[in-house]
């Protein structure tokens, strides 16, 4: 195998391994970011902006830790929200009490 064959190999085996070394399961992952979405129905959006976006900011916050622990999605959640100026904190406090809830009582994940 030539030089450069190894060095393409070796570039996308490093791409792909993030991915494969997410402690939680894609499943998990993916159950998470609708029910995120679920929970961020109500609150207010601007272009660009969106329910789909905080959602997936979370679980890819979540690929990135070397656990699976579930109960930090709501912390994660509420600092994404928190970092969106217009959003109040009455509306906050509703959506990660939706995701805590929803964790907690396994509606979810």
């Amino acid at each position: 195998m030539s030089k450069i064959a190894i060095v393409v190999v070796l570039a996308v085996a490093a791409c792909l391994i993030p991915d494969a070394m997410s402690a939680c399961s894609s499943r998990q992952l993916d159950n998470l970011e609708t029910q995120l979405e679920i929970c961020s129905k109500g609150l207010p959006v601007q272009q660009y902006d969106g329910y789909w976006r905080w959602a997936r900011d979370v679980t890819s916050r979540m690929k990135r830790d070397t656990t699976c622990d579930l109960n930090k999605a709501p912390a994660y959640f509420q600092s994404e929200l928190r970092n969106i100026g217009y959003i109040g904190k009455k509306d906050i406090d509703r959506a990660v009490t939706c995701i805590t809830n929803s964790i907690k009582f396994e509606i979810c994940c």
